[in-house]
C-alpha cells in the first residue's frame, strides 16, 4: 500500500484521545487511517484504525495535514497523478481532485490559535513554562523556542519545573534544556572574532546538565526517557552513574534510550555493565541498543571479555562489535570455540565471520576439524544448520571435502544425513569431484529410486566433473523415469552445460506437447528458456510457439532474443503470427526479437510488433467493458479457479500458506486494492509491478541468461528464483551482466484463459482478503 503522507495529530481537540497519533493516507485503496502509538517492550508498535474512506477508486489522498484549529486538512490528488504507484497507470486529468475538511461539529473554536497577540518577548520564565501544558499546540511549541532563545536564563526556571505536577511540564522542561544545552555547546564551538575575548559558557552548561541529571530521576518513565535523549545527544560523565542505574533496572523502553546514551560517552568502564544488561532477556531494539553502545565506545580489547561469559546472547554481542571494530583480534581458533556451544543465533552469528574468510587456508582448516568432532561425536545432524553452511562455503577445500566423503558412506542408511549432504552440495558451486565422494553418489545414481535419483542429480550438478556421464546417459534413456528426471540427468552430463543435447531438447519439446500437468510444462520451458539452443533446435521449437499458452510463452521467446539467423527469424514470424497469445506479450520482449532480424524480414516483423501495440491500446477499452460484470462476481467460484490448474494463480502467488510465493503474498491483498486495480494488475501485469518483485535478465558468461527475482545477495554470490520457483546459487564470476527486467515475472495474457464471468468471480474472491495485520486492531 503505497503510503503518501503522514502528519502528527498534536492538538487533540477532535478527540482528546487522539493527541500524538499519527494520521496516514493510503494512496491505493483511498482511505486515511488512524495510527495510534502504543509501548511494545522497549520501544512502540501502531495500532491502525480505519478514519475515512472512499468507495470512488479516484479518490487518492496524498497528504493529510493538521490545521491550528485542529482540523484535519485532506489532500485528493484525483486522477491526474498517476506516476509511481502500481494502481494508477492511467492518466485522467479531467478529475482534478480536492482539499477536504475534516472538522468536529462542536469543535471548540480556539482564541488566537498560533498564539500571534502573546507577548512573548515580556513573558516571565515561569509564565513562558506555565505554556509548556497549553491546549495550542503552536503555542507549546513557540513557548519551548522562546526558551531555547532566551537560553542560560531559563535554566533555573526549568530545574524548578522538575518539580511540577503536570508530566507535560516536566516533559517539555526536558526537551527546553536539551535545546538549551544544544545551543550553549554550539557557541562554545563557535570561533571567537580576533581581539574579542571568549564567553564562558561551561557553568550553564553544566547547571543544565545538573537538571536532565534531576529528570533520570522522574517518577515518569517518559520524563527519564527524554532526559536519557538528551545525553544521547549530549553526553555528560557526570551522569553516568545514574545511568548505569537506569540500564540496570528501569523498564525496557528507558534502557535502551539510556544504552544509547552510554555508547556516546565512550566510556570503556562501563562495558561490564552493557554485558551484564545483554545477558538478560531483551527483546531485538533494546539488544540493538547495547551491541552498538558497544561498538560506540571503540574498546574491542575490553569488548574481549564478553567471549569468555557463558552466556550465548553475550558472547555473540561481543562477537558482533568486535567484527565491526578490529576483525584481525578474531581468529579461526577463537571464533570457532563459539560454535561449541549449541546456540542458534550465536551460531549464526560465527558463520558470517566464516563465510567471510572462506578462501583463507586456516579457517577451512577449522570448519574440517569442526566436521569431525560432530562427526565423531553424532552431532552432524543435531548441528545442521552450521554443517549445511561449512559445505556451502568450504566444501572445495581438501579437509571439508574429505569430511563430506566420510559422511557419505553413512547415507544408505541416513536418509535425514543424506538430504543434509546433498542439499549442501547442490548450493555449492564450482565444487570439484573428491575420490572419496565417489561411491555413495554411484550408489544413489544407481538406488532406481526416483526421489533419491532427483537429489544426486542437484548435488552431481554443483560439481564439474565427466565422472558420471555413463550413469547419466543410461537414466537419460530409461523410459520408467519421468521425462523431466531424464532431462535433468542428461542436462547433467558433464558439469554444467550451456547447452541442451538434442535428447535432452526432444524429451522437452515432448513435454511442452503433451503433458497435462501444469509445473511439468512451466519446469520444461523454464529449461529451454535459460539455455543456449543450437540453430536446429531453434527451428524446432518455432512451431511450438504456435500452440504456447500465455504462462509458458514468454519463456519460449528467451531464446530467439539471442538469434539473427534469417532462417531461424523465418520459422519464429510463421508461428507467432499464428499464436492466439504472441499479441499479449510485452511489446519490449516482441521488440528484442524484431530487431535483430535481418533487413527482408524487418517490415514483418514490424507489422507483428505494431499488432502488439494495438492490442495493449485494446486491454484499456476492454477494462471498461469489464468493470460492471465485477460486481457480479461469485468468490468461492473465484477461490476453486485461483487455486485451479486453469489460472494458474496459486503457481506463483500464496494466500494463507497455500501457493507458491514467487509473486507477491495476496492474503491481504482486498484491504489494499479495489476491485479495478486487480482487474488492471491483470491486464497490464508490467504495469502494476510491485516493488521488490521486479525481475531481472542475468546473462552468464556461458551463454545462458537466466530471468527471476533476486532474492539473495553477497560478495560472492546471487541467488535468482525463477517463476517456477527454483532458486539458483550463481557465482558472481560466472555472471557477466545483470540488467533489471521492465517485463513482470506475471505473464501477459492470463485473462484469455478465463472466461468474463471468471474473471469476476477470481476478483470477487481476492476481495474477500482482508487478513488483519500484526499491528492493527479493529
Amino acid at each position: 500500500v503505497a503510503i503518501s503522507g503522514t502528519t502528527r495529530y498534536r492538538s487533540g481537540l477532535l478527540n482528546k484521545e487522539w493527541k500524538d497519533n499519527f494520521f496516514a493516507t493510503f494512496f491505493n485503496s483511498g482511505k486515511i487511517v488512524r495510527l495510534q502509538i502504543e509501548q511494545k517492550g522497549s520501544t512502540y508498535r501502531a495500532v491502525q484504525r480505519e478514519f475515512l474512506s472512499s468507495e470512488s477508486r479516484d479518490f487518492h489522498p496524498t497528504d493529510v495535514l493538521e490545521d491550528v484549529d485542529g482540523s484535519l486538512l485532506v489532500v485528493d490528488t484525483g486522477g491526474w497523478f498517476y506516476r509511481g504507484c502500481p494502481t494508477s497507470q492511467i492518466a485522467k486529468p479531467d478529475i482534478y481532485g480536492a482539499i477536504y475538511r475534516v472538522v468536529k461539529k462542536d469543535l471548540k473554536t480556539l482564541q488566537d490559535p498560533t498564539g500571534s497577540k502573546i507577548d512573548w518577548a515580556n513573558l516571565s520564565e515561569e509564565q513562558l513554562i506555565d505554556l509548556f501544558n497549553d491546549d495550542r499546540h503552536l503555542v507549546r511549541e513557540h513557548a519551548l523556542s522562546e526558551s531555547e532563545l532566551r537560553g542560560s536564563e531559563m535554566i533555573s526556571a526549568l530545574n524548578e519545573a522538575l518539580k511540577n505536577n503536570s508530566q507535560q511540564i516536566r516533559l517539555n522542561s526536558v526537551w527546553a534544556l536539551t535545546r538549551i544545552i544544544g545551543k550553549l555547546i554550539a557557541l562554545e564551538q563557535t570561533p571567537v572574532a580576533q581581539g574579542k575575548p571568549r564567553l564562558t559558557y561551561k557553568r550553564p552548561v553544566s547547571q543544565a546538565h545538573a537538571a536532565i541529571g534531576i529528570a533520570l530521576k522522574d517518577h515518569s518513565a517518559t520524563v527519564r526517557q527524554a532526559a536519557c535523549h538528551c545525553l544521547m545527544n549530549y553526553p555528560d560523565q557526570k551522569s553516568q552513574a545514574q545511568l548505569l542505574t537506569i540500564l540496570k533496572g528501569d523498564e525496557p523502553s528507558v534502557r535502551r534510550v539510556c544504552a544509547a546514551a552510554l555508547g556516546r560517552m565512550k566510556s570503556p568502564e562501563t562495558i561490564p555493565a552493557i554485558l551484564s544488561a545483554l545477558a538478560k532477556d531483551v527483546d531485538r531494539e533494546e539488544e540493538h541498543a547495547l551491541i552498538y553502545a558497544l561498538i560506540e565506545i571503540q574498546a574491542p580489547e575490553t569488548i574481549e571479555l564478553g567471549l569468555k561469559v557463558n552466556s550465548a546472547n553475550v558472547q555473540r554481542a561481543s562477537l558482533i562489535a568486535i567484527s565491526q571494530l578490529d576483525k584481525d583480534r578474531l581468529t579461526p581458533e577463537l571464533v570457532a570455540s563459539l560454535l561449541e556451544k549449541p546456540d542458534d543465533k550465536l551460531g549464526e552469528a560465527v558463520m558470517r565471520l566464516f563465510k567471510e574468510h572462506t578462501k583463507q587456508s586456516e579457517w577451512a582448516w577449522q570448519a574440517a576439524r569442526l566436521m569431525k568432532s560432530w562427526a565423531e561425536n553424532g552431532e552432524l545432524l543435531r548441528r545442521k544448520n552450521i554443517v549445511q553452511k561449512l559445505i556451502v562455503h568450504f566444501g572445495g577445500t581438501e579437509g571439508v571435502a574429505e569430511q563430506i566423503g566420510l559422511a557419505l558412506q553413512q547415507v544408505s542408511k541416513n536418509p535425514e544425513l543424506r538430504e543434509l549432504l546433498l542439499t549442501a552440495m547442490a548450493q555449492s558451486n564450482g565444487l570439484t569431484l573428491h575420490s572419496t565422494w565417489v561411491p555413495a553418489l554411484e550408489q544413489e545414481l544407481n538406488s532406481g529410486d526416483p526421489a533419491r535419483i532427483d537429489q544426486v542429480l542437484l548435488s552431481i550438478a554443483a560439481i564439474k566433473t565427466d565422472h558420471f556421464n555413463q550413469q547419466l546417459q543410461a537414466i537419460g534413456a530409461n523410459e520408467k523415469y519421468s521425462p523431466l528426471l531424464r532431462v535433468r540427468a542428461l542436462s547433467s552430463i558433464g558439469g554444467k552445460s550451456t547447452q541442451l543435447n538434442d535428447e535432452a531438447f526432444s524429451l522437452l519439446i515432448h513435454l511442452l506437447n503433451n503433458s497435462h500437468q501444469g509445473s511439468e510444462t512451466n519446469i520444461a520451458a523454464q529449461l529451454i528458456g535459460s539455455s543456449a539452443l543450437t540453430k536446429k533446435q531453434l527451428l524446432a521449437l518455432a512451431p511450438v510457439i504456435a500452440e504456447a499458452g500465455p504462462t509458458i510463452l514468454l519463456e519460449l521467446l528467451r531464446p530467439f532474443q539471442k538469434s539473427s539467423d534469417p532462417e531461424v527469424a523465418k520459422h519464429f514470424l510463421d508461428a507467432a503470427e499464428q499464436s492466439r497469445f504472441v499479441l499479449s506479450l510485452p511489446v519490449p520482449e516482441v521488440s528484442d526479437i524484431i530487431k535483430r532480424f535481418p533487413a527482408e524480414l524487418r517490415p514483418r516483423g514490424n507489422a507483428l510488433l505494431d499488432q502488439v501495440v494495438k492490442n495493449e491500446a485494446a486491454k484499456l477499452a476492454r477494462i471498461d467493458q469489464l468493470i460492471p460484470l465485477l460486481d457480479q462476481g461469485n468468490p468461492h467460484k473465484g477461490k476453486e479457479l485461483f487455486f485451479a490448474e486453469k489460472s494458474k494463480c496459486a503457481t506463483c502467488h500464496q494466500i494463507n500458506s497455500e501457493g507458491k510465493q514467487v509473486g507477491p503474498n495476496l492474503s491481504n491483498i482486498g484491504a489494499n486494492r479495489a476491485p479495478r486495480d486487480l482487474l488492471e494488475s491483470i491486464i497490464f501485469p508490467s504495469s502494476t509491478i510491485v516493488r521488490d518483485y521486479e525481475s531481472f535478465n542475468v546473462v552468464l558468461t556461458d551463454g545462458r541468461v537466466l530471468t527471476g527475482l533476486i532474492i539473495r545477495e553477497d560478495s560472492d554470490n546471487l541467488d535468482l528464483q525463477q517463476q517456477t520457483g527454483k532458486i539458483d546459487r550463481l557465482l558472481k564470476e560466472d555472471i557477466e551482466e545483470v540488467v533489471p527486467n521492465t517485463v513482470s515475472i506475471m505473464p501477459n495474457g492470463l485473462e484469455k484463459t478465463l472466461t468474463e464471468a471468471e474473471l469476476a468471480d477470481v476478483i470477487a474472491y481476492l476481495m474477500t482478503l482482508k487478513k488483519p495485520q500484526l499491528a492493527q486492531k479493529p
